[in-house]
Order: structure tokens, then sequence, then C-alpha cells
């Protein structure tokens, strides 16, 4: 039977598996007591006051957050020990706090982890701002992982399909937009391309444009836009025409920021 030790204060009262505590007890164990010790204060604050009694109880401490406390255990110990800052209680207890939420999606504990690593490191601090850890909160796994993607890119080509009424007069296809990539649900990356826009990690801009518009022939050439073409040309009438709306989609100087702090 699994050993468990109980956590105990005038508001809480949690039995958790022994090898969790142990792996919580581990940050105290540091060079640097205070690091450890106020690291494991704000793990404490944020997950073990009585507000968060009932996610305790329903997290029981869970594997989830014994492997984010171990990965973020390994990013400390990665900082030279003379590039060690006392953490910061902000940026620490809100990350924290905003994690709690997300927990189980390891897309987004890893941007929370190097978070508050990064916050630790004397190199990395001015890069870091508490209000990161909100926003890490309003992605998605897989909002995560097409921002991760388009900052390899940094800028990308995007389409809209244009039907053309008259000469004074157009209107776009749906709302789709199209470009280059291996995320096959549109529906899917539109929202996250939304987001992130409306989260002002992204500029997605139909105002700006490549010069050369062969850059836009990967999309073009594309089965998935060419299906939709074809559909749209059995719908409408002869006199109209089908045109296209040239656009990019680039990282904002904040989503830049964003990223490496959070990377």
């Amino acid at each position: 039977m699994e050993n468990k030790n109980t956590i105990n204060n005038s508001l809480v009262n949690i039995e958790v598996p022994d090898c969790v505590d142990k792996t919580l007890k581990n940050l105290t164990d540091k060079p640097s007591t205070t690091l450890g010790n106020i690291l494991s204060d704000c793990l404490f604050l944020v997950f073990g006051g009585i507000s968060q009694k009932a996610a305790l109880k329903r997290v029981k401490y869970n594997h989830e957050l014994n492997v984010f406390t171990k990965e973020l255990e390994d990013k400390i110990k990665q900082i030279p020990d003379g590039k060690r800052l006392e953490p910061n209680v902000h940026v620490v207890c809100t990350a924290l706090e905003n994690m709690k939420y997300c927990v189980e999606e390891p897309e987004l504990r890893q941007l929370f982890s190097s978070l508050i690593a990064n916050s630790i490191n004397k190199d990395r601090v001015s890069e870091v701002h508490p209000s990161y850890g909100e926003i890490i909160k309003q992605l998605t796994p897989f909002d995560a992982i097409v921002f991760d993607w388009l900052n390899q890119k940094q800028r990308i080509p995007v389409l809209k399909i244009k039907i053309d009424l008259k000469k004074s007069m157009n209107f776009m296809l749906g709302h789709y937009i199209y470009l280059e990539s291996n995320f096959e649900n549109k529906d899917k990356l539109l929202i996250t391309l939304d987001n992130l826009s409306r989260l002002k990690l992204i500029d997605l801009d139909f105002e700006k444009q490549y010069a050369d518009k062969n850059v836009y022939d990967s999309i073009i050439n594309n089965n998935d836009f060419k299906n939709d073409v074809e559909k749209t040309k059995k719908q409408i009438k002869e006199e109209h025409s089908i045109s296209y709306d040239y656009g990019l989609v680039e990282i904002t100087s904040f989503g830049k920021h964003f990223y490496k702090a959070c990377c």
C-alpha cells in the first residue's frame, strides 16, 4: 500500500502520496536554502490555502503536479549557482496560481516551469513579466504548439478566398484563413490564430503582403485549398469570379518577448 503523509495547518489537512511529498521536500535541499524555501512556500500558498482545499483533494498532488515540480527542479538545477536570484514571489505565485488550472497539459506546464526558472536566472530575469502567467492560462495546448511553430517561421504568408461580384464589390468566402502548415483542422486553426492575435502575440494582417506572389504558391497548390476553390466555383454565378486576398502573419514584439521568457 502506498505510504501517505499529511500536510497539516489550521485550515488544511490533506493526505498526499509519499513520493510527491518527498519531491516537494527536495526543493528545500538546494545549496541555496532561501531559494528552496521561497519556492516551497509559493507552492503551498497557491495550492495549500483553504480556497484550494477542493483542488488539493481532487488532484491529491497527483502525478502531473509531481511531474511539474520535477521539471521545475531540473530547470533550476541548470542555472549556475552564481546566476541564481532570490525568487520573485509576485512572478512565481502568479505563475503557479494560473498554472493550477492547466497542470495536466504538458505543453502549458513547460511554459510555466520555464517562466518561473527564468525569473530566478540573473541572465533571463529581465525577459520575465508577471502577466505572462495569465497569458499562458488563456492558451490551449494546440495554441502553444502553433505559436511555437510560428516562432520558428517568424513570418508566414496567408490567403483568403475572395469572390468578386462586381468591380466595386467583393466578399470573403467564409472566415477561413489558409496557410502552409500541417494543421488539418481549419476551424481549430482559425480559433487559435484569432486567440493568439487577441493576446497580441501575433499580428494577422491582410494590409501587408509579400511583394513576390510566388511565395503564396505553396498555399495555392495545396490540395485542401484547391478543393475549396473548386467547390466555390460550382456555387457562384458565371459572372462572378474568384480572387485571393494576400496577407501575412508575424510574431509581434510582445510575442517575441513572451516566447523568450517562457521557452
